[in-house]
């Protein structure tokens, strides 16, 4: 269980980045919200 929960916040992270990217460049605030929700729930399960 603690493998899945590092794995899930590794690829939310991971997402985070690329939506946080893809976000900057279009400048599309629902992807930049969308990349903060996922760095913040990445956060949490490494907590």
């Amino acid at each position: 269980m603690k493998q899945l929960i590092h794995k899930i916040s590794y690829i939310s992270s991971f997402a985070a980045l690329v939506l946080l990217t893809v976000g900057l460049v279009t400048s599309n605030v629902l992807l930049i919200s969308v990349a903060c929700t996922c760095a913040v729930v990445g956060w949490l399960l490494k907590q």
